[in-house]
């Protein structure tokens, strides 16, 4: 019952301490592994992207039905960017269930570098005020995704 792991007696002495259930399970307790993160983060990019495709052909739509401004045209820009992001996220941090903040991040960050590369190559090179709206708009709506997805209760059927 007690093993002397540092050759001292007396005070020094340890219990050998049993294993349970709940360590020896492999789904609890483990840290996932590298290709299982980058599997998550892959999948909410692809989400992510997915949901700004078709919120971007609903949004063109939209715009050529009625006509509008620039500034409303802007307004829906950053409405399709904070969705995907948002939704990218949740679906990043929902397989895990932990560190929301992070997964979120993580599931946003690849979606908003491709957005603005886009974003930046339509402009010339030229940085403006929308882009600079728009960084901390995905960031915050990604990270809201993942918290979302991880403070979500599971559904009881």
């Amino acid at each position: 019952p007690y093993s002397v792991s540092n050759g001292y007696g007396g005070i020094f002495m340890h219990k050998k301490r049993k294993r349970t259930q709940q360590q020896s399970s492999p789904s609890q307790g483990r840290r996932p592994e590298r290709k299982e993160i980058f599997g998550d983060i892959l999948r909410g990019l692809l989400i992510g992207m997915a949901v700004f495709a078709v919120l971007t052909v609903i949004c063109s739509v939209l715009l050529m039905k009625i006509s509008m401004g620039e500034i409303e045209t802007a307004v829906l820009f950053l409405f399709c960017c904070c969705v995907s992001a948002a939704v990218g996220g949740f679906f990043c941090a929902r397989r895990p269930k932990k560190n929301g903040i992070l997964l979120g991040l993580a599931g946003c960050a690849p979606l908003m570098v491709i957005v603005l590369l886009a974003a930046l190559l339509i402009n010339g090179g030229k940085a403006g005020t929308n882009i600079a709206i728009m960084v901390p708009l995905m960031v915050i709506f990604g990270i809201c995704g993942g918290v979302l997805a991880v403070n979500m209760k599971k559904r009881v059927k």
